[in-house]
């Protein structure tokens, strides 16, 4: 029956009801669900991102660790001095690089630290998509 309502002619005076714009509801929900999205993820992965560089960042005196250092080598013998003198010496030149593990640390923290700003970030643009899904006309 209501297959045939759709084929009767329309009286005199009536105009069609238009229903709401699908594109406009669905630009709206797209964008609540992106920002909503953005908002959860960015800023549950920047916090935790940043707690765990704050986990890997070490503060080391610099200076007392350099005189812990020369009061050992005061310790030592002359025939140790040498022996450590020599180990140090890898062709004539100041030797291997080495990093200690507290500089690769603190180096990888303040990365991913800078990372957990950028996620955050991405959080707060996703707050103002979220807001913004609530102004867009029906």
């Amino acid at each position: 029956m209501l297959g045939k309502m759709k084929q009767l002619e329309m009286v005199g005076g009536f105009t069609p009801i238009k229903g709401p714009d699908s594109s406009t509801g669905s630009l709206r929900n797209l964008l609540f669900v992106v920002g909503l999205a953005l908002a959860i993820v960015g800023g549950a992965t920047g916090y935790f991102v940043n707690r765990y560089a704050d986990n890997l960042i070490l503060e080391v005196d610099n200076e007392a660790e350099k005189e812990s250092f020369d009061q050992e080598v005061d310790r030592l013998t002359a025939p140790q001095v040498v022996a450590l003198y020599e180990a140090m010496q890898i062709e004539k030149g100041l030797g291997e690089w080495y990093e200690p593990n507290f500089i690769r640390y603190n180096t990888q923290g303040e990365i991913l630290r800078k990372a957990s700003y950028g996620l955050i970030g991405l959080a707060g643009l996703g707050m103002l998509v979220l807001i913004g899904s609530f102004f867009t006309k029906r």
